[in-house]
């Protein structure tokens, strides 16, 4: 999230995932940002702040459309997409029903979007796809230090090939890891 009030602000506004003009800012700004606080000044900053404190912006989540990941249209002509900064996906289904290719349609758009994704693969689908490092293999289970390692240098996307891990060490395993990517 970025606040401003003045045209040396919209560079940076325009990379935030959520940019917020305080009301006594300039009209382009304000017609740019996904949000127009309704106090001006170092008031409109403790307005978005107290926002960012009550619910980490959740409110504004539907406000905030710039950077959603388009996938396609709906019968009725509309955008169908998602928020890159606030979901989470399981995408299951039959084997050879799809899920791979409709992944990869995901993935891509993301990592063109300048965001890092993390693909936990059982199958070694994403081996071969060249926009991710992949880690692990039919012989080698990749370390939980390893992943987080790639993941917080912030520049790599990866994919956790998991078939040198039996299905019964699997539950496991996630338990160790999940826990990495969302702490509390």
């Amino acid at each position: 999230m970025g606040v401003g009030d003045a045209e040396n602000d919209h560079a940076f506004l325009g990379i935030c995932e959520c940019s917020v003009a305080v009301a006594n800012a300039l009209a382009p700004l304000k017609e740019h940002a996904d949000m127009v606080t309704a106090a001006s000044n170092g008031l409109g900053v403790e307005e978005i702040i107290g926002k960012l404190l009550a619910d980490d912006l959740a409110s504004l989540t539907s406000e905030v459309k710039r950077h959603n990941i388009f996938l396609g249209r709906t019968p009725d002509g509309k955008d169908l997409g998602f928020a890159p900064y606030d979901s989470r996906m399981i995408v299951a289904g039959p084997s050879g029903g799809g899920k791979s290719t409709i992944v990869t349609a995901m993935l891509e758009r993301l990592i063109e979007s300048q965001y890092q994704v993390c693909v936990l693969d059982p199958e070694g689908d994403y081996d071969d796809f060249d926009m991710c490092v992949a880690l692990g293999g039919s012989d080698r289970v990749p370390a939980v230090s390893e992943i987080m390692k790639l993941l917080k240098n912030g520049r790599e996307s990866i994919s956790v090939n998991l078939l040198g891990l039996p299905l019964t060490d699997r539950p496991a395993y996630f338990v160790s890891l999940l826990p990495r990517f969302f702490p509390r």
